[in-house]
Order: C-alpha cells, then sequence, then structure tokens
C-alpha cells in the first residue's frame, strides 16, 4: 500500500546569474527540444533528503537508487514509497509552479561517461545539455540526469503567496518534509514534494512559439522593466526560432568566457562547426566587434567556428564590417496577428 507519492520539482527560467546562462533553465528551450526529439535531458546536483520527511528519507535514497539501477521503474512502490512519473518546474519569473513534464529515466550524474555506448543511444536528447558529459566524477558526483518528455503548462499555476517561510515565500499545497514548499528550497537543486494539489494534473499542450510570444507581449504591455528578463527573453525568441528553422543545428552551453562575458546563444551546426549568434539589440551596439571577441576566445578550444548577426535593420556599415569578417546577417521582421476572436450576435 502506498502511504507517500513524491514527487520531483526543478526551479527554471532562473533569472539570476546562473553558471550555465538563460539557456539552462529556459523552459521554451526544453519545450522545442521535446517537439523536435519527444524528448530531452536536465541536468542539476540532488540531494534525495531534500524533501521526504524524516522517516521516509532513508527509505526514499534507497527508492531511487533502484529506479537509477533499473531494479525499480519510475511509478513502482518500494516499501510504501512511490516517485510520481509525472514532476513539475517552478517558474521563477512569474514565481508559480506552472509546468508539469513527464519523467521517464533518471541516470547518475557520470553514467555516461561510464557507457559511452549509452551515450550514443541517447544522444539526441542531450541538446544543450551536451557540455555536462565532459565534467569530471568529481564535479558530477552529485548530479543527475532526469530524461523529460510532454512537457505541458498547467491550468491553474500554483503561485507563490505572500507568506514568508524558511528564506522565502510559501507555495501552498505542496509539501516539504513536515511544512509547507518554500520558494528558497529548489535554489540550488531539484526537491521532491509530497501532497501535489490535483488541479496540477489538469494541463494543456502549449507550443514554445507560442510561450515566446505571450512573453513578447508584455513588451507592448508592460514594457518588463527588468534587463536581464528583457535579454533572456529575446535570446529565447531567437533561439527557438533558430531551432525550428535549423533543425538539424543543435543549442549549446557555454561557459563564460576569460573576459567575463557570454554569447547570446551558441549552436552545433550539422557539420559540428560551432555557430555563435550576436543580436543587435540597439542602435549603438557593434556587434561586429562584439562577435568577433567572442571568437577570438573561443578558438583557444574549438576550431570550426562561424558566426551569425541578428538585427531589424541591416545598415550598409553593419554589412561592410560583418563581410569583412565573413559574419552571416538574419535580419528579422515582426508582425501582428490575431490570434482568436469571440462573437456575439446582437
Amino acid at each position: 500500500m502506498v502511504e507517500t507519492v513524491y514527487s520531483l520539482l526543478l526551479g527554471a527560467s532562473l533569472n539570476t546569474d546562473y553558471s550555465a546562462g538563460w539557456l539552462a533553465g529556459s523552459i521554451p528551450a526544453h519545450l522545442i527540444s521535446c517537439e523536435l526529439y519527444g524528448k530531452i535531458f536536465w541536468f542539476c546536483p540532488v540531494q534525495f533528503g531534500r524533501g521526504p520527511i524524516e522517516g521516509d528519507k532513508g527509505i526514499f535514497k534507497e527508492l531511487i537508487e533502484k529506479i537509477i539501477n533499473s531494479e525499480l521503474k519510475i511509478g513502482d512502490v518500494y516499501k510504501g514509497l512511490k516517485l510520481d512519473k509525472y514532476g513539475y518546474f517552478f517558474d521563477n519569473d512569474s514565481q508559480e509552479v506552472a509546468w508539469r513534464f513527464k519523467l521517464e529515466q533518471i541516470f547518475s550524474g557520470n553514467y555516461f561517461k561510464k557507457h559511452p555506448n549509452e551515450q550514443i543511444i541517447y544522444e539526441k536528447y542531450f541538446s544543450f545539455r551536451e557540455v555536462y558529459l565532459d565534467y569530471s566524477e568529481k564535479d558530477s558526483a552529485n548530479c543527475y540526469w532526469f530524461l523529460l518528455s510532454d512537457i505541458q503548462q498547467m491550468k491553474n499555476p500554483m503561485k507563490s503567496s505572500d507568506k514568508k517561510i524558511a528564506g522565502g515565500y510559501e507555495i501552498p499545497g505542496f509539501k516539504y518534509a513536515d511544512r509547507n514548499l518554500s520558494t528558497h528550497d529548489f535554489i540550488y537543486s531539484a526537491v521532491f514534494v509530497s501532497d501535489i494539489p490535483e488541479t496540477c494534473k489538469i494541463t494543456k499542450i502549449v507550443k514554445a512559439e507560442d510561450e515566446i510570444n505571450d512573453h513578447l507581449k508584455q513588451f507592448l504591455l508592460l514594457k518588463m522593466p527588468e534587463k536581464t528578463l528583457r535579454e533572456k527573453v529575446i535570446q529565447n525568441a531567437f533561439a527557438v526560432m533558430l531551432m525550428t528553422k535549423y533543425k538539424n543545428w543543435t543549442l549549446t552551453l557555454e561557459e563564460k568566457l576569460g573576459s567575463g562575458t557570454r554569447p547570446d546563444i551558441l549552436f552545433r551546426d550539422e557539420k559540428g562547426s560551432l555557430v555563435v549568434v550576436e543580436i543587435k539589440k540597439s542602435d549603438n551596439d557593434d556587434p561586429v566587434t562584439q562577435l568577433k571577441g567572442y571568437i577570438d576566445e573561443l578558438k583557444a578550444k574549438h576550431s570550426n567556428i562561424r558566426g551569425i548577426i541578428i538585427c531589424g535593420k541591416i545598415s550598409e556599415d553593419l554589412k561592410e564590417k560583418a563581410k569583412k569578417e565573413k559574419f552571416d546577417i538574419i535580419e528579422y521582421s515582426i508582425s501582428i496577428g490575431f490570434k482568436s476572436l469571440m462573437k456575439w450576435d446582437a
């Protein structure tokens, strides 16, 4: 008999200076990978004692170890405990549990390094997280691979309240150990929660492109005052559009460069070349110089690199500078359409 069901909860859309950049916590980026390939890996540090009540911690750890070792499947009952096949994303931008995903499999952080043949089998699901495959055994010791599918938006998101609890704000309806969940609980790693509200199981299918469009509407309606949030939405939007256009390209994560900066978007094309994308965000930007600086630094680790500049208007000056460096230029357009119409007869 099942006494307690635990669910995986992941923090997403991190608007802090996340070490791997905006892409690592981007829900639309994971969503479109699921649209293209059916599944996507999430990689993060995990402490399996974070969430279960004190009396369940030891048994829960045994349960997870048996799942990782293929002795049990996700959803199997072990000594009265079960890991649910569905987990949830906490969207840090909107401060709510707003997305549900299906948890397919769990692997230890260094599993694919020890089993290269398995890495080949799961290759297309790593996408932009493939950089973690090169982590040392020490760095990956407390990390795990979660294979996710079927990412859907909850129709009734669970928003955090104004009540302060455990260093953050309370998220009603989710149990963390012997208290309600706090927004602070999962900032640094995944957590496991119980007592999932039934309303969380009511979801709807959302396309990555539609999700991005909803974010972009905020530029018109709310003007999105926070600079880091604005830039992240722009990067998400163009990354999604490029992934849609170039389906053989793979999004790539890149640690901060020696200069302390990071390219807007990185891809690997079908030939294995690194594609560095720079977005011209204002008339005062000098994307050619910025892009050249990134590429010069990246040449220390990569041999085949090409650059792309995305802009709203191609000026003669930009064209000449980009041509000299052999950078491609993509000019984007923005249009407004009608999503739906509700009409009542007089």
